[in-house]
């Protein structure tokens, strides 16, 4: 996938790329997007550096995904933190689902143009109840997006993770024991 591309997913909504490129004019929009959600000003300037995808619908923003890189003590590896939020108007529709495995392509071709920083997938907490009967299955998928139920966040949360295709855990973090 080019770092640069769009992809029309229907008449109604377009993907955009925005992982480590200089888009100022769509960062602001992103900015606004999250602020008319409730997210504080203070929040939104720490998260504008980790955008990876947007999704439009006409010009205005329905969706964003982020992601930050995040070394998980308990899982002894690094991951990127992913984050997915969609407008309220744009939900049922499957696009955090879509951005989701749009946003995980970006990354993970990221992740192996840079075998040294040693992400080996995605983190999620989620933070939704709009799905409680899929959180009881230990795998979801959907459009090559397959979270692995992993453990509880101190707040009770289900963490979960999306592993890259190339990734491989590091031995030498796992004690062996004689």
């Amino acid at each position: 996938m080019s770092a640069s591309s769009t992809c029309e997913l229907s008449d109604r909504f377009a993907l955009e790329t925005v992982w480590q490129l200089e888009k100022p004019q769509l960062v602001d929009s992103v900015k606004d997007f999250w602020i008319g959600q409730g997210i504080p000003p203070a929040v939104t300037i720490g998260r504008a550096g980790q955008i990876c995808a947007v999704a439009t619908e006409v010009d205005s923003i329905v969706a964003v995904s982020t992601a930050t890189p995040y070394y998980h003590q308990h899982m002894r590896n690094k991951f990127f933190v992913y984050r997915c939020m969609v407008a309220p108007a744009a939900r049922q529709q499957n696009l955090a689902w879509k951005i989701s495995s749009y946003s995980l392509k970006i990354l993970q071709d990221w992740s192996e143009r840079n075998p040294q920083e040693k992400v080996l997938g995605l983190i999620i907490c989620v933070e939704t109840d709009k799905f409680t009967a899929g959180l009881r299955r230990p795998v979801r998928e959907k459009y090559g997006f397959n979270m692995h139920f992993v453990g509880y966040s101190a707040n009770g949360q289900q963490l979960r993770v999306v592993w890259f295709d190339h990734a491989e855990l590091d031995d030498s973090a796992i004690p062996h024991h004689a």
